[in-house]
């Protein structure tokens, strides 16, 4: 599943990178929790705070309309508390999420952006930290993977939406909800789901934007002298 994640990543980087394309780095907080089932009972769950942090891809697609990519390692999970102790897990999950975005005012300038679209990943891995009452804690490995013993399926797919301030300078901050839609109970029916769900602040910088603002510059001085062919 890693490599069929690591694939659509490198050819969704390859059209991008056809457009008019700038990288950006991009880091932040979240907080994260799941939502489901188990045995017919509703799972009740508190949120962790995580953190997200990686690469993505801003490709120009027409004056105000872009596309966004990129690959994020997403630091995720979930609090419980049941009658006999807390339990604490924590995934680590490598996401590469597809948005349409809509910019306001012009390129180099100060802007508001929207954006909305479908993300993927894959669960790597984590660890379930027990707190029992009448014991001692203690933390076991978290499995990934498709056997009906592990603790979560390897694939998770949902939808996800942004609000932000990119400056003209490049540095930008996004507010960000992400909603998962794939089931990752290992049973998988309806009596038995788990779904992601994360929310959270990140702070990136969009590489080559003093260029952009520049090569603008020229561009509307060449229309208001008459000069573009």
């Amino acid at each position: 599943m890693k490599k069929i994640l690591c694939s659509l990543f490198l050819l969704v980087s390859a059209i991008t990178l056809k457009a008019q394309t700038k990288l950006s780095i991009e880091a932040g907080l979240l907080s994260s929790g799941y939502t489901g089932k188990s045995g017919g009972k509703m799972i009740y769950t508190a949120d962790k705070w995580g953190g997200r942090f990686g690469v993505g891809f801003d490709s120009k697609v027409s004056k105000r309309i872009y596309m966004q990519t990129g690959l994020l390692y997403v630091m995720n999970g979930y609090l419980q508390n049941t009658t006999k102790g807390d339990l604490n897990w924590s995934v680590n999950t490598l996401e590469i999420p597809l948005n349409v975005v809509y910019k306001t005012d012009r390129l180099g300038g100060d802007r508001i952006f929207v954006s909305a679209g479908p993300y993927f990943g894959v669960n790597l891995s984590g660890t379930k930290k027990y707190s029992p009452f009448d014991s001692t804690s203690y933390t076991q490995t978290l499995n990934a993977g498709n056997d009906p013993r592990d603790d979560i399926k390897y694939f998770d797919m949902g939808l996800g939406a942004n609000v932000g301030y990119e400056f003209k300078k490049g540095l930008f901050v996004r507010l960000h909800y992400q909603v998962g839609l794939a089931n990752l109970n290992q049973v998988g029916d309806e009596n038995n789901k788990l779904k992601n769900k994360n929310q959270g602040i990140s702070i990136g910088y969009l590489l080559g934007s003093n260029k952009a603002k520049r090569d603008d510059r020229k561009m509307r001085a060449f229309r208001n002298h008459g000069l573009e062919m």
